[in-house]
């Protein structure tokens, strides 16, 4: 295997089968997948960046609220009774990504060309942990019975919190990344603030569609 495919994770797509032929559980083999190109990525790449010193940047993997949605699969593999916050989770992943590029021309700031980078493949990547997630819940939501109570959606909101204030506030604070550009320094703060009233509706969205989507 040439440093090209290393580099570019044209790899990764092949770990899925040998996961779920090793363990017979297809969800495992999606979410390891699906967060093995990203750590891919940022070994490869860590050095592209000057967030933290060199050496260190591939920290990054972890920061943004998408990263928080491996998390969130994970915890469904550990135990179904995740699924609700894990479901409004990735729905706000989802919705709030593709939501946010068509009213709120959200852009990645780690976007950049870089020599032997394929841009197409790592789009389309991004456009996997986007989606894929949410439509693997959305089929566990019709074979797992699991309420989506009240103490649920508010554990959905905690989850967006903990992320803003245990998270991206310390790497802010200590970088300067604004890690989305709609919460840089240079956004209109009534743009900030709808962009911040969008995340807050379709988490309630996400719940509620979670709460009429599911067999229980």
């Amino acid at each position: 295997m040439n440093e090209t495919w290393i580099k570019n994770g044209y790899y990764v797509p092949l770990l899925y089968p040998l996961i779920q032929m090793t363990t017979g559980n297809s969800f495992l083999a999606a979410i390891i997948t699906l967060k093995a190109f990203p750590a891919n990525y940022w070994y490869c790449y860590e050095s592209e960046y000057d967030y933290l010193p060199r050496g260190y940047n591939w920290v990054k993997q972890f920061v943004r609220f998408t990263d928080t949605g491996h998390l969130a699969s994970a915890l469904v593999f550990a135990s179904p009774e995740y699924i609700p916050v894990a479901f409004t989770t990735h729905f706000l992943i989802t919705v709030g990504y593709w939501g946010g590029k068509l009213w709120f021309s959200l852009g990645d700031p780690d976007d950049k060309p870089m020599e032997g980078l394929d841009p197409v493949f790592v789009k389309g990547w991004s456009y996997a942990n986007h989606s894929l997630p949410l439509l693997l819940l959305l089929a566990k939501l019709r074979t797992e019975c699991v309420p989506f109570t009240y103490d649920q959606w508010v554990n959905s909101y905690l989850w967006v919190y903990s992320w803003f204030f245990f998270v991206y506030m310390p790497w802010r604070l200590t970088t300067g990344d604004s890690v989305y550009d709609i919460l840089s320094y240079e956004t209109p703060i009534k743009k900030v603030g709808l962009f911040v009233a969008f995340v807050h509706a379709v988490v309630s969205v996400g719940y509620i569609t979670g709460y009429v989507l599911s067999r229980c």
